[in-house]
């Protein structure tokens, strides 16, 4: 090679070994600690690496030995670096609705040094349905945390995310993704939690189905029950049972983040670069099965900080059933945030249902 070939190849060397030097401090200085939070948190390369990227494309990986605990959720950091919370606040729906949304500013009182911001996204509603034909449980609000330093005096924009505010009729158009929850304020960029999603054109795309207007696993890109109304509900009309079924739960609404400056904290404690993440969980959609004669269940997946009350399993046979009927509003059920809207199903000719809201979006704030 000539002269310029040959020092440049030099200086491209010398860059590379220039940076391996610094990912390996990086990796040292985000490795050096790995506790400060509840369940032992891996580190932040680890996070990012590894568990990260798993969680989105997989983001409700059972534990084998108890459903209700999904693997790698327990990862996510829940404490200050010493000590522990030592108020708190809630910022959600208080009408009783259980699906509006709400919005404060807070300013960071005095003494207060940090601060764990966690978000859940609003849920996406279920859908109506005219004679034999099914909406499934509407996807689940993303969830995001992050624990930062702050300045007393510093203000925050807390937003809950709103969900749709109506039952879905049977003619309605299309399902209705919820609203994102987020924070804005000093040191954060972009905070937010998305909505469940909306049309089940977008659940069976998460599936990886090539022609997504048919319920049914990737496996079957032909079969299954065809769509109406954009999405909104399946008809079952062709006496066809999910191929190889259960569809499992997958990933949809996401997360979002970042936070600069000095008010950023790595696995609960401040990292010289000053540089730290957001972690979180994509909303997720429902596991969904049924035979040739239309009866089935229905998984609702688990949402965190909630996981031991919202694996509920929808069963039915025959008859109209759920939808607007099992809403929060008139019962006990699933009165948490980012929950999804209850499935719809109608049997027989001539009749209609209604679907379900989603649960409201909701901003957490612990300090210190």
């Amino acid at each position: 090679m000539d002269v310029l070939q040959y020092s440049a190849f030099n200086q491209q060397s010398a860059l590379r070994k220039e940076l391996r030097d610094e990912t390996k401090c990086f990796r040292d200085l985000t490795h050096a600690t790995s506790s400060g939070g509840a369940g032992g948190e891996p580190g932040m390369i680890k996070w990012i690496e590894e568990i990260e990227p798993c969680l989105r494309q997989y983001p409700y990986i059972k534990d084998a030995a108890n459903s209700n605990n999904p693997c790698y959720w327990d990862c996510i950091p829940q404490n200050p670096a010493d000590g522990s919370w030592t108020s708190g606040f809630k910022v959600c729906d208080t009408s009783g609705y259980y699906r509006c949304g709400a919005q404060c500013n807070w300013t960071i009182p005095s003494g207060t040094n940090c601060v764990r911001f966690q978000l859940w996204g609003s849920g996406g509603t279920s859908g109506g349905g005219y004679q034999c034909s099914g909406a499934v449980w509407g996807e689940t609000g993303a969830y995001a945390s992050v624990i930062m330093n702050v300045t007393p005096g510093w203000t925050y924009c807390l937003c809950a995310g709103c969900a749709y505010c109506c039952y879905p009729s049977e003619p309605s158009q299309g399902r209705i993704q919820g609203c994102p929850s987020w924070v804005n304020g000093c040191g954060l960029c972009a905070f937010c939690a998305e909505g469940g999603g909306g049309s089940m054109f977008n659940w069976m795309a998460a599936v990886g189905k090539g022609r997504p207007y048919r319920t049914g696993n990737v496996c079957c890109m032909d079969s299954g029950s065809c769509f109406c109304n954009q999405g909104t509900w399946y008809r079952f009309d062709n006496s066809c049972a999910i191929c190889q079924g259960p569809i499992e739960h997958v990933g949809g609404a996401n997360y979002n983040g970042c936070i600069w400056g000095t008010t950023a904290m790595v696995d609960s404690k401040v990292p010289e670069d000053g540089n730290g993440i957001v972690y979180g969980i994509r909303g997720i959609w429902p596991e969904w099965c049924y035979d040739t004669n239309h009866y089935g269940w229905g998984n609702h997946p688990p949402i965190y900080g909630f996981e031991n009350c919202t694996r509920c399993c929808f069963q039915w046979d025959s008859g109209n059933c759920c939808g607007c009927y099992c809403s929060a509003w008139y019962s006990s059920c699933l009165r948490v945030p980012g929950a999804g809207g209850w499935p719809n199903i109608t049997m027989g000719d001539n009749r209609s249902g209604c679907g379900d809201a989603g649960g409201m979006g909701m901003v957490c704030v612990s300090y210190k």
